[in-house]
């Protein structure tokens, strides 16, 4: 593959990895906002690892079911 085609690709890779690495960082942001007895399931460091290791799933479930509303 070469020409507009691999520019395509090479432009949305970039894309969706700027995307997620924001993600990332926005959730690790409200994670060390949160103050300790809003964390709900899992401790800081356990949201931590789950926001770090389980991309984008773990930040997703942060925000939907580790924070009190």
């Amino acid at each position: 593959m070469s020409g507009p085609a691999a520019a395509l690709i090479a432009f949305l890779a970039v894309v969706v990895i700027f995307v997620v690495v924001r993600f990332e960082v926005f959730c690790l942001r409200e994670l060390a906002k949160a103050d300790d007895y809003q964390l709900l399931h899992l401790n800081r460091r356990g949201w931590t690892v789950a926001i770090f290791f389980s991309i984008p799933f773990g930040g997703m479930a942060f925000l939907l079911f580790g924070r009190a509303r």
